[in-house]
């Protein structure tokens, strides 16, 4: 009765954002992310709420920059001692710590979902005709290239006609090539090429801003707690998703096709692909109670290294950090606090 309770209050207050507010989606997925990299707010639509506010690159006074696009974004070498090379001769040194796991590759594939596939996770790596002398090129994989050209390719850094031998321009590998079999691969959605700068970008230090509240999060809130109150998914809950959907560039799910199960998947699945690398999923799979379950399922693959580009076998650890027990379903009481607060009998479930 409690949680129902909470899906109503969310519903109630998440359509309250979407009564005469002035939010909408932007028109491409992509020119969110353009903005947050640019240091810009909303120039196509009112879709970011609430963002978390970088500015600088830590060379002033006010040391206000953040690590967003230089830890978590896509991947691009180290040209800090070039101090000649700017622009897309150097997009910006990313070392791309966050990597996409198979489980959302297939995701994507499964929706047929290749605008916001080929912006989150990257379709393409930078290549250098000599190592460290500045980038020359983007090589992409097989059959992405002709995708990104009908999506962001005017709004991206261009190479020009691709040599793959000399690793200049952009170019594809071929479809054979085994790195195909790869689908463990770089965070793509932060990209520091976007970055207003004028000279060398800084080694470590951005302006990118990060989301924190999206008005399509606002919507699958809503598809979620009408579908939540209800014998079976509403007219709303359809509307709420399918313009997630739609935005997407994916077909939408047609009135009364999904059981309660299946649209509740549905939107589980919309979630993932939506807002990936926004620190959303860990609370939302503890909220689903499907945190340790789907955390060990792919362990067990980890492990086979099956479709990733970790190793498998024991003798490789990268397995383990998925094998989180339920313990991991909440923080613990910091001993500190259970000392001076006698009401605290007993530490949260495993602690």
């Amino acid at each position: 009765t409690k949680i129902q309770e909470y899906f109503k209050q969310a519903s109630l207050y998440a359509q309250k954002v979407t009564e005469g507010q002035g939010h909408k989606l932007a028109d491409n997925y992509w020119d969110v992310f353009i903005d947050l990299c640019s240091d810009q707010y909303n120039t196509t639509a009112n879709e970011s709420i609430w963002e978390v506010e970088f500015a600088g690159q830590n060379n002033d006074e006010i040391k206000a920059a953040g690590r967003i696009g230089s830890q978590i974004g896509l991947r691009a070498p180290n040209l800090d001692q070039q101090k000649d090379l700017t622009g897309k001769a150097d997009p910006g040194n990313s070392y791309a710590f966050y990597w996409s796991t198979p489980k959302l590759y297939e995701l994507y594939l499964k929706h047929n979902d290749i605008e916001r596939m080929n912006w989150n996770i990257a379709p393409f790596s930078y290549v250098q005709a000599q190592d460290g002398k500045g980038v020359t090129g983007r090589e992409f994989r097989a059959g992405k290239m002709a995708e990104v050209k009908q999506q962001y390719w005017d709004k991206s850094y261009q190479y020009g006609e691709g040599n793959a031998a000399n690793k200049t321009g952009d170019y594809e590998i071929e479809a054979t090539n085994p790195a195909m079999k790869n689908y463990s691969l770089c965070c793509g959605k932060y990209r520091r090429e976007y970055e207003p700068t004028e000279g060398k970008k800084d080694r470590n230090n951005t302006c990118i801003n990060f989301p924190i509240l999206r008005y399509s999060d606002v919507l699958l809130m809503i598809a979620e707690a009408e579908n939540e109150i209800n014998p079976q998914p509403t007219t709303l809950a359809y509307q709420s998703l399918n313009e997630v959907r739609l935005r997407a560039g994916i077909s939408p799910y047609s009135e009364g096709s999904l059981s309660k199960e299946e649209f509740r998947q549905a939107v589980k699945d919309e979630r993932g692909m939506e807002l990936c690398f926004e620190y959303t999923r860990r609370f939302d799979l503890i909220r689903w109670g499907e945190y340790p379950k789907n955390l060990n399922e792919l362990a067990a693959r980890a492990q086979s290294g099956s479709a990733g580009n970790w190793n498998g076998g024991d003798k490789y650890s990268v397995y383990t950090f998925f094998q989180v027990p339920d313990s991991y379903n909440y923080f613990p009481i910091p001993d500190s606090e259970m000392a001076v607060n006698k009401a605290i009998t007993e530490n949260n479930p495993g602690w």
